[in-house]
């Protein structure tokens, strides 16, 4: 879909009212992307660990966290690592699927998640645009335009074990108005423009979302000036990053190719 080209572009965290204006396309070419031939070539053995757990504990995945609403009816979902955050518990059970991601260059995110039958996710922005956001699908109970993803103007559906990739800084949602669940692994990866400061990214945006909880449940606090509100956003950024690299210390046995992690 769309142009991979060096963006020489400042980092953008949605920390503010202000929305992404950059140049980067809403879709990435997959073609491109040896993250997204890693995991479509891994298909057949992501969906099966995928698909036995969702047999067995299908019933007990939490709706995903969204900040805006705590909570999305009909938005599941299974996180084994967030913006470098890492889920111990949740990577054990997925000995398959993590041994794959996990060498992927420049992984910082891992997902599993679900949308159920007549669910919707909102539009809304996400916190970067240093980050390439991966979607392959596992379970695709339809095709468009009863089930969909809008990026920016452009529109798509997911194909069971293909990839498309966007840049999650973009204006997206989601809608599924079929019978079925879909089902998709998400996996997000650092730009390669920024990969350099792959931990800095990751921090920021953890903190970003922090900001948005408060905002959610303090709403005056949106009230703050904006030279505050950053000064505050680059401070929280080099404490998560502490916390980030320590948790990778406190967990040697969660496995990481060390040259690209």
């Amino acid at each position: 879909m769309g142009d991979n080209s060096n963006s020489k572009e400042k980092i953008w965290f949605h920390i503010n009212r202000h929305w992404y204006t950059g140049k980067l396309p809403a879709f990435y070419d997959t073609t491109q992307l040896p993250s997204a031939a890693i995991l479509e070539r891994n298909y057949e053995a992501i969906k099966k660990e995928v698909m036995d757990y969702y047999a067995k504990e299908g019933d007990k995945i939490k709706p995903n966290f969204v900040w805006y609403n705590d909570s999305m009816e009909g938005w599941h979902a299974v996180d084994m690592m967030s913006y470098n955050l890492l889920y111990p518990g949740h990577i054990k059970k997925f000995p398959v699927v993590w041994g794959i991601v996990s060498k992927i260059p420049n992984v910082v995110s891992v997902q599993i998640s679900i949308l159920k039958a007549h669910s919707r996710i909102r539009p809304h922005m996400d916190d970067s645009n240093a980050i390439i956001r991966h979607h392959l699908g596992l379970v695709v109970p339809g095709k468009y335009p009863e089930l969909g993803f809008r990026g920016g103007s452009t529109e798509t559906c997911w194909e069971e074990g293909k990839v498309f990739a966007m840049c999650m800084a973009h204006r997206h949602l989601v809608w599924n108005n079929t019978d079925g669940n879909r089902i998709i692994l998400v996996v997000d990866t650092g730009h390669p423009d920024f990969a350099d400061r792959k931990f800095f990214v990751c921090a920021g945006l953890l903190v970003a979302a922090v900001f948005k909880i408060i905002v959610a449940k303090i709403p005056l606090t949106a009230r703050i000036p904006e030279p505050v509100v950053l000064a505050l956003h680059r401070l929280g950024t080099f404490g998560a990053m502490m916390i980030l690299k320590l948790q990778r210390l406190l967990n040697p046995g969660i496995r990481f190719n060390p040259a690209r992690s």
